[in-house]
């Protein structure tokens, strides 16, 4: 009946036990990468028909909403670095 015990303190059992672990956090993180992938992807797409049906609802032509979405996406992280830039400037004192 040797073996049939397992000895918690046999350096392989913990070695046996840390690279389990480390393949379950790996498998963890991918999959929540692709469920966050998922998610980003079902958002742009209702953000953006959202989006042209409000336009298209107020008279505007498909491209111009689809110009202004596009402008607003991309000027969105410029305008927040710009702010963090100023806030970051000392001020003078008089």
């Amino acid at each position: 009946m040797q073996g049939v015990w397992l000895n918690l303190h046999d350096p392989a059992f913990g070695a046996y036990l840390r690279a389990k672990l480390r393949s379950m956090i790996l498998l963890l993180w991918i999959a929540l990468f692709v469920i966050s992938l998922v998610v980003l992807i079902t958002a742009a797409r209702y953000f953006t028909r959202s989006a042209e049906i409000i336009g298209l609802t107020l008279g505007m032509s498909s491209f111009a909403t689809g110009v202004i979405i596009v402008a607003l996406g991309t000027s969105g992280s410029t305008t927040g670095s710009l702010f963090q830039a100023i806030q970051s400037i000392p001020q003078e004192k008089q």
